[in-house]
C-alpha cells in the first residue's frame, strides 16, 4: 500500500495559455478539450477566465 501523500500538478503558464486558446476554437468543447489532456473542465474554465482578465482591453473588446 502507498502510504505517501498525493502531489500537486503543477501546470505552466505556457499549456494553461495553450489549452485556453485551444478552448476558443469553433467547434470545440472545453470538457472535451480537458477530457484530452486528463484535466478537469472546471479547472480549464478557470484558466480561461483568468487569460480572458489578463488580455488587454483593447482585444477584449473585439
Amino acid at each position: 500500500m502507498n502510504t505517501s501523500p498525493r502531489k500537486r500538478r503543477r501546470f505552466t503558464a505556457s499549456l494553461k495559455a495553450k489549452i485556453a486558446e485551444a478552448c476558443q476554437q469553433p467547434g470545440t468543447s472545453v470538457a472535451g478539450i480537458a477530457l484530452e489532456h486528463a484535466l478537469n473542465a472546471n479547472l480549464v474554465h478557470k484558466w480561461i477566465y483568468v487569460a480572458r482578465w489578463k488580455e488587454p482591453v483593447s482585444n477584449a473588446l473585439k
